[in-house]
């Protein structure tokens, strides 16, 4: 009687498995193409394999890994999950509550579209071509795959996206260089 009572006490904290819903959730496996995870039900969950390296995650068994659980499946206990989608609303969630608009942050260029670059700061922005530097670049493929650090010009809350520049900071360090010269040179003084 004594652990039917522990069991059920137990069985109250459990919380039911939903849809949209982050859930931290134990690696037991993987092979070449899948990621296996305990979700906390009867099968096991798994997710592609790239889902993890896009975000640099080194795997190892009983890693606990927060994921999003897209669509529930009682009947054939095959519940899609996502990393991805799980980063992106943490991540999401972390930038709304920690920066506003002209806070800098450190990201990741990843890719060239047509009117400037997708940058990675948690979550996936936009870096326009005609802030990327002083001067639009001819070359943009050298500025792929480097850390920079950008400003925040815009955040859209609704549309969940950022649009970023890194040339207010350059030109920002400019002005203060300049600002310093200005203050140790005086009348006289050869340069």
């Amino acid at each position: 009687m004594k652990k039917l009572n522990i069991l059920i006490k137990n069985s109250k904290k459990i919380t039911p498995l939903g849809e949209k819903r982050v859930v931290k959730s134990k690696v037991i496996g993987w092979d070449t193409k899948h990621v296996y995870l305990n979700i906390g039900v009867k099968k096991e969950s798994s997710v592609l394999k790239k889902e993890f390296t896009a975000f640099n995650k080194k795997l190892s068994v009983g890693l606990f890994v927060n994921i999003l659980v897209d669509k529930v499946n009682f009947k054939l206990s095959n519940h899609k999950v996502s990393f991805i989608k799980a980063q992106f609303i943490l991540n999401w969630a972390f930038i709304n509550l920690k920066y506003n608009e002209g806070d800098i942050i450190k990201g990741k260029i990843i890719d060239c579209t047509k009117g400037g670059f997708t940058t990675n700061v948690g979550v996936f922005s936009f870096l326009p071509l005609s802030q990327i530097n002083l001067q639009v670049p001819k070359n943009t493929s050298s500025f792929l795959n480097k850390c920079f650090f950008f400003k925040i010009l815009k955040i859209n809350y609704e549309k969940k996206n950022l649009i970023l520049s890194r040339r207010e900071i350059i030109e920002q360090e400019r002005t203060d260089k300049k600002k310093k010269l200005l203050k140790n040179v005086s009348v006289g003084n050869v340069c």
